[in-house]
């Protein structure tokens, strides 16, 4: 049994704690935080004990631990843990200076424990599938394939070919909307059945999976911008996303403007994008299909 201490309580330390306490090679032992109370609360959820960081890494008994705090402490408390021979599992970046990170390599090298960075993406079923699929050389065969039979291949994508997106970039290239200021994009199908695959993840489920490309993409292809920053908060039912708001600012030949998409497989039927500027706006309200 790995007896795990866990370093910052705030909201991804509760994550992680559920995470330890769920396996059944793992217990959460104790917790610390710069905000006692914090750690309380978070400890006494899961049958743990609040203690000072020293303490943790003071603690024999300890293996192992978790460092969920800011990241300007990490290297700090990634060499301390290590130097107290405790193997670490560190929330990513190492630090906020790549040479700070380097030197907390090196300091760690000669201890003999474990440190890993929690990129979760390495571990992720779709993205070791994808990798798969590009070292074993699959996608070059399929474009090979295509440039051989010289024919014609296409993804059954309406925004690139169908006449109203070429007229709305049309319009955007004129000037029509004057200043660009922000598009707004919304695709929501309700489609309750559980068994339905849409709503299976192994089956590529979830509404961003399955019209979020229309959202963003239709606003990358009339605008020509492409995403400066963007955040998306999520719905989830059984590992699959059924609602989901993405807001951020995209610039490009356009400028900048903001962005704000909704896709969703649990609201009613409902399809539009506005493009929003300082002369005009721009409404299409069946902008994917009918």
């Amino acid at each position: 049994m790995l007896r795990v201490g866990l370093l910052g309580a705030g909201r991804i330390g509760f994550v992680h704690a559920r995470t330890i306490t769920r396996h059944a090679d793992s217990t959460l032992v104790a917790v610390s935080d710069f905000v006692p109370d914090n750690a309380e609360r978070l400890a006494a959820q899961y049958g743990a004990t609040a203690r000072t960081t020293d303490e943790i890494l003071a603690d024999a008994e300890i293996d192992a631990v978790l460092i969920a705090t800011s990241t300007d402490t990490h290297s700090d408390l990634i060499e301390r843990a290590t130097a107290a021979g405790k193997a670490v599992l560190c929330e990513k970046p190492v630090d906020l200076s790549l040479e700070r990170a380097q030197r907390c390599l090196a300091a760690t090298r000669g201890t003999g424990q474990p440190v890993m960075i929690g990129f979760n993406r390495r571990f992720d079923p779709s993205f070791g599938a994808l990798k798969s699929a590009l070292d074993a050389g699959e996608v070059d065969r399929i474009i090979a394939a295509r440039d051989a039979s010289g024919l014609h291949v296409a993804e059954a994508y309406m925004i690139l070919h169908h006449p109203q997106w070429e007229r709305v970039r049309a319009l955007l290239d004129a000037g029509a909307l004057g200043t660009l200021g922000h598009v707004d994009a919304v695709f929501t199908y309700n489609n309750p059945d559980r068994a339905n695959f849409r709503n299976q993840r192994g089956t590529g489920g979830g509404g961003i999976r399955d019209v979020g490309v229309y959202t963003y993409g239709s606003a990358r292809f009339a605008t020509g911008a492409e995403p400066e920053e963007i955040s998306t908060r999520i719905r989830w039912e059984d590992g699959v996303d059924v609602w989901a708001h993405t807001t951020g600012t995209m610039a490009g030949p356009k400028g900048r403007f903001t962005y704000s998409g909704l896709t969703s497989t649990r609201l009613m039927r409902h399809q539009s994008v506005t493009f929003h500027g300082s002369d005009g706006l721009l409404k299409l309200t069946a902008p994917f299909n009918g």
